[in-house]
């Protein structure tokens, strides 16, 4: 399933520059952003030019339990990654 910008495809990238940076410094950080930032944005094109299409319905989606539960176990996993990395780091 393909959910677009209301996925949580955004938020991985952001969670992956910011355990790269605090793993391995801050160019492998710039370098995750910068490889992030130049995938939404060939998939940002490739949705423009009508390349992908997405066929989720957003009043349905907002309201499914099962978008509420994949989110709220994301956003757990990612503030876990995020929460342990920084407690290594500070270690």
């Amino acid at each position: 399933m393909t959910w677009g910008l209301i996925g949580p495809g955004i938020l991985n990238f952001m969670v992956c520059s910011i355990v790269a940076t605090t793993l391995f410094g801050s160019r492998a950080g710039i370098l995750a952003t910068i490889l992030g930032l130049i995938v939404v944005a060939t998939v940002g094109i490739a949705v423009y030019l009508g390349k992908i299409s997405f066929g989720v319905d957003m009043r349905v989606y907002a309201v499914v339990p099962s978008s509420w539960l994949h989110t709220i176990i994301g956003l757990s996993a990612y503030t876990s990654i995020i929460v342990v990395s920084l407690g290594e780091y500070d270690d």
